[in-house]
Protein backbone atom coordinates (compact mmCIF):
# COMPACT_ATOMS: atom_id res chain seq x y z
CA UNK A 1 0.00 0.00 0.00
CA UNK A 2 3.27 2.49 0.53
CA UNK A 3 6.27 3.07 1.64
CA UNK A 4 7.26 4.39 5.04
CA UNK A 5 10.41 6.19 6.00
CA UNK A 6 10.79 6.99 9.88
CA UNK A 7 13.62 9.31 10.85
CA UNK A 8 14.26 9.71 14.17
CA UNK A 9 15.16 13.52 14.76
CA UNK A 10 16.45 13.92 18.31
CA UNK A 11 15.68 16.83 20.34
CA UNK A 12 14.02 19.90 18.58
CA UNK A 13 13.16 23.09 19.02
CA UNK A 14 9.31 23.03 18.55
CA UNK A 15 7.27 26.13 17.01
CA UNK A 16 3.71 25.38 16.43
CA UNK A 17 1.66 28.75 15.34
CA UNK A 18 4.42 30.98 15.53
CA UNK A 19 4.72 30.23 18.73
CA UNK A 20 7.71 28.17 21.25
CA UNK A 21 6.59 25.25 22.22
CA UNK A 22 10.26 24.49 23.58
CA UNK A 23 12.71 21.81 23.70
CA UNK A 24 10.94 17.80 23.40
CA UNK A 25 11.84 15.91 25.58
CA UNK A 26 13.81 12.56 24.20
CA UNK A 27 13.44 13.25 20.14
CA UNK A 28 11.16 13.81 17.63
CA UNK A 29 9.66 11.30 14.90
CA UNK A 30 8.21 12.24 11.78
CA UNK A 31 6.76 9.69 9.37
CA UNK A 32 6.25 9.56 5.54
CA UNK A 33 3.90 7.48 4.10
CA UNK A 34 3.62 7.29 0.21
CA UNK A 35 0.40 5.50 -0.73
CA UNK A 36 -0.11 4.14 -3.98
CA UNK A 37 -2.87 2.01 -5.96
CA UNK A 38 -1.45 -1.24 -8.02
CA UNK A 39 -3.23 -2.00 -10.79
CA UNK A 40 -2.69 -5.85 -11.17
CA UNK A 41 -4.61 -7.86 -14.20
CA UNK A 42 -5.02 -11.77 -14.18
CA UNK A 43 -2.93 -12.12 -17.16
CA UNK A 44 0.46 -10.69 -15.22
CA UNK A 45 -0.85 -12.07 -11.49
CA UNK A 46 -0.11 -10.12 -8.80
CA UNK A 47 2.70 -8.33 -10.72
CA UNK A 48 1.90 -4.96 -11.19
CA UNK A 49 0.93 -2.88 -14.49
CA UNK A 50 0.72 0.15 -13.20
CA UNK A 51 0.63 2.66 -10.14
CA UNK A 52 -1.43 5.79 -9.38
CA UNK A 53 -0.66 8.58 -6.58
CA UNK A 54 -2.98 8.15 -3.92
CA UNK A 55 -1.47 10.62 -1.72
CA UNK A 56 1.19 11.30 1.18
CA UNK A 57 0.45 11.42 4.46
CA UNK A 58 3.15 13.02 7.06
CA UNK A 59 2.87 12.47 10.52
CA UNK A 60 5.39 13.91 13.30
CA UNK A 61 5.49 12.77 17.13
CA UNK A 62 7.06 15.21 19.82
CA UNK A 63 7.49 14.57 23.70
CA UNK A 64 6.77 18.50 24.86
CA UNK A 65 7.59 19.53 28.50
CA UNK A 66 5.47 21.14 30.21
CA UNK A 67 6.84 24.48 30.82
CA UNK A 68 3.75 26.89 30.18
CA UNK A 69 0.05 27.08 29.54
CA UNK A 70 0.78 27.91 25.98
CA UNK A 71 1.49 24.33 25.33
CA UNK A 72 -2.24 23.72 26.56
CA UNK A 73 -3.91 26.95 24.73
CA UNK A 74 -2.08 25.68 21.24
CA UNK A 75 -1.95 22.39 20.77
CA UNK A 76 -5.50 21.19 23.17
CA UNK A 77 -6.86 24.22 21.40
CA UNK A 78 -7.79 25.74 24.65
CA UNK A 79 -7.99 29.15 26.53
CA UNK A 80 -5.95 29.85 29.78
CA UNK A 81 -6.47 32.67 32.06
CA UNK A 82 -3.28 33.53 34.62
CA UNK A 83 -2.92 35.65 37.07
CA UNK A 84 -6.38 36.23 37.84
CA UNK A 85 -7.87 34.22 40.57
CA UNK A 86 -8.66 31.10 39.96
CA UNK A 87 -5.79 30.14 37.26
CA UNK A 88 -7.64 27.87 34.97
CA UNK A 89 -8.04 26.54 31.29
CA UNK A 90 -10.72 25.42 29.75
CA UNK A 91 -11.78 23.27 26.89
CA UNK A 92 -14.45 22.42 24.58
CA UNK A 93 -16.38 24.13 20.98
CA UNK A 94 -18.74 23.21 18.69
CA UNK A 95 -19.04 19.66 17.51
CA UNK A 96 -18.39 19.56 13.59
CA UNK A 97 -16.08 23.37 14.21
CA UNK A 98 -13.54 22.99 11.64
CA UNK A 99 -9.96 22.30 13.24
CA UNK A 100 -7.29 24.92 11.17
CA UNK A 101 -4.15 23.61 11.05
CA UNK A 102 -0.97 25.91 11.70
CA UNK A 103 2.54 25.54 10.82
CA UNK A 104 5.01 23.23 12.61
CA UNK A 105 8.89 23.59 12.39
CA UNK A 106 10.75 20.61 13.98
CA UNK A 107 14.29 22.41 14.35
CA UNK A 108 17.20 19.58 15.35
CA UNK A 109 18.97 20.81 18.44
CA UNK A 110 22.30 20.06 17.00
CA UNK A 111 21.87 21.26 13.78
CA UNK A 112 23.47 24.76 13.09
CA UNK A 113 21.49 25.87 10.29
CA UNK A 114 17.85 24.95 9.01
CA UNK A 115 18.90 22.50 6.10
CA UNK A 116 16.97 19.82 8.38
CA UNK A 117 14.25 21.71 10.04
CA UNK A 118 11.29 19.72 9.22
CA UNK A 119 7.84 22.02 7.93
CA UNK A 120 4.41 20.99 8.08
CA UNK A 121 2.57 23.88 6.26
CA UNK A 122 -0.85 22.88 7.98
CA UNK A 123 -0.26 20.79 11.12
CA UNK A 124 -3.31 19.30 13.30
CA UNK A 125 -2.51 17.91 16.64
CA UNK A 126 -4.29 14.46 16.60
CA UNK A 127 -5.21 14.42 20.26
CA UNK A 128 -7.70 11.23 20.96
CA UNK A 129 -6.11 10.55 24.29
CA UNK A 130 -3.94 12.64 26.48
CA UNK A 131 -1.76 10.78 29.33
CA UNK A 132 0.75 12.87 31.12
CA UNK A 133 3.64 11.43 32.69
CA UNK A 134 6.71 12.45 34.23
CA UNK A 135 10.50 12.02 33.24
CA UNK A 136 13.14 13.31 36.16
CA UNK A 137 9.98 15.06 37.79
CA UNK A 138 9.10 17.03 34.20
CA UNK A 139 5.22 16.36 32.93
CA UNK A 140 5.69 15.45 29.42
CA UNK A 141 3.16 15.15 26.45
CA UNK A 142 3.38 13.03 23.80
CA UNK A 143 1.65 14.55 21.26
CA UNK A 144 0.68 13.07 17.06
CA UNK A 145 0.55 15.99 14.47
CA UNK A 146 -0.54 15.08 11.13
CA UNK A 147 -0.63 17.37 8.58
CA UNK A 148 -3.67 18.36 6.10
CA UNK A 149 -3.05 19.98 2.14
CA UNK A 150 -2.59 23.86 2.23
CA UNK A 151 -3.60 24.49 -1.70
CA UNK A 152 -2.46 27.95 -0.89
CA UNK A 153 0.97 26.39 -2.38
CA UNK A 154 2.22 25.58 -5.77
CA UNK A 155 1.53 21.51 -6.67
CA UNK A 156 4.08 19.40 -5.36
CA UNK A 157 5.11 21.54 -2.47
CA UNK A 158 1.38 21.16 -0.45
CA UNK A 159 1.97 19.36 2.61
CA UNK A 160 5.79 19.55 3.83
CA UNK A 161 9.44 19.94 3.44
CA UNK A 162 12.76 19.44 4.79
CA UNK A 163 14.97 22.40 4.90
CA UNK A 164 15.12 26.32 4.48
CA UNK A 165 12.80 28.49 2.92
CA UNK A 166 15.83 30.14 0.91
Amino acid sequence: MGTDNIRALGECEITYNSVDLGLSKGGCEVQITDAIHKTVIDKYGTSPVKAFEVGVEVMATVNLVEHDWNIFEQIYRATGTLGAAPDRITFGSQVGEEVVGKELRLHPRNETGGDYDIIIYLAVPDLDQVVSFTIEGERIYTVPFFGVIDTSRTEGDLLFRIGNDS
